[in-house]
């Protein structure tokens, strides 16, 4: 347990956090609250405990959420009000964030867009809280930074002043470069969106990147997307913005993710040709055509004979196809579900070699 401790100790060290010998935790104010609040996050507090006056300030702070347009959803409705309770206790003990003049940049177009909200959460404040206007004002700079962060308030022009949008113009830029594609305007915005947010995100709330899972599963990502996985590491370590390592890593996690969710991959893909060819006919490999493409999304061209270009052969005639070296999936009528299984890892196979083929 001592072990432990003492690395605990260190670790939050590395975070501006001195642990003491009673348990309290002085030093970087944000990151003890985002800390606070990734623990309560996964512990599942509510905010029972928490004394009335906090109680009443955290309600009337949703109720007013309720009063704009947001919709979080579950999520980010119990990772804002784990955020909110810790703010408001760490406030009440007199703990204060000073806002820094590279932060009052960052977040000058959010503040400035949500005026009539902000007078309101200044007014829930000074009604239960006594402190100055400008410690108040700092608090509110790290609350709408907080909302636009995880998504609660979402319009562009809130969040992301010019040297933060010219990052997410270069990444859709690189990427239409590097695939020799055009995205779409819907594309583009739902991508740079992402890519700017990251961006506010660890220059703005570092210590959220700080608490980054390690252990987030990546390989799927790279078996599924391997180009996409590629172009992010690239795009990160091009940076100018001195990010450190986890910050580095939480940034490609999410460009890869809006990647992944946002550009369909027939748009960066060559065709991958499989021939389709049972002994019961034409109306049964239509069937499996349609499944191939309902399965797949990894740009799947299906015929029903073998042609140059063809990769791949699924069909129930164990005696054929002998005198070709393409590979070939038997079958036997209907496939299991281990069947489709087997397919989709040949299908990704194929893509990954021909990939390292191209690369080479």
């Amino acid at each position: 347990m001592y072990k432990r401790y003492t690395a605990l100790r260190d670790t939050l060290k590395s975070w501006g956090i001195v642990l003491s010998n009673d348990g309290k935790l002085t030093g970087d104010e944000l990151a003890i609250r985002l800390l606070l609040t990734k623990i309560m996050v996964v512990v599942h507090i509510d905010e029972t405990g928490f004394d009335d006056n906090v109680c009443s300030t955290l309600h009337e702070l949703l109720q007013l959420l309720k009063m704009t347009e947001a919709t979080p959803s579950m999520s980010q409705l119990i990772e804002t009000k784990a955020y909110f309770l810790i703010s408001l206790v760490r406030f009440q003990q007199g703990h204060v964030i000073a806002t820094s003049p590279e932060i009052v940049d960052l977040v000058r177009n959010i503040r400035e867009r949500t005026l009539e909200t902000r007078k309101r959460v200044i007014a829930i404040y000074q009604a239960h809280f006594t402190a100055s206007d400008q410690t108040i004002d700092s608090e509110c700079d790290y609350f709408g930074t907080f909302l636009a962060i995880i998504g609660i308030i979402t319009s562009e022009e809130i969040v992301f002043p010019d040297t933060i949008k010219q990052h997410g113009r270069a990444f859709i830029q690189g990427f239409e470069a590097n695939f020799d594609v055009q995205l779409t305007l819907s594309e583009k915005a739902n991508i740079e969106y992402v890519v700017n947010k990251c961006l506010i995100d660890v220059l703005a709330l570092p210590f959220r990147s700080e608490f980054f899972d390690d252990h987030i599963e990546v390989s799927y990502f790279f078996r599924m997307y391997p180009e996409f996985f590629d172009y992010c590491q690239q795009f990160v370590q091009a940076r100018s913005v001195k990010l450190d390592r986890n910050q580095s890593k939480f940034m490609f996690y999410h460009c890869l993710l809006t990647l992944a969710a946002n550009v369909p991959l027939n748009k960066v893909l060559e065709p991958l040709y499989v021939c389709v060819d049972f002994t019961l006919g034409k109306e049964y490999n239509t069937i499996i055509e349609r499944d191939i493409k309902y399965f797949s999304t990894l740009n799947v061209k299906v015929t029903n004979e073998v042609r140059p270009e063809t990769k791949l052969i699924i069909t129930d005639l164990v005696n054929a196809y002998h005198d070709t070296d393409i590979s070939k999936v038997i079958w036997l009528p209907p496939p299991r579900p281990e069947d489709w299984e087997n397919v989709i890892e040949e299908l990704l196979d194929l893509r990954l070699a021909d990939r390292t083929v191209k690369k080479a």
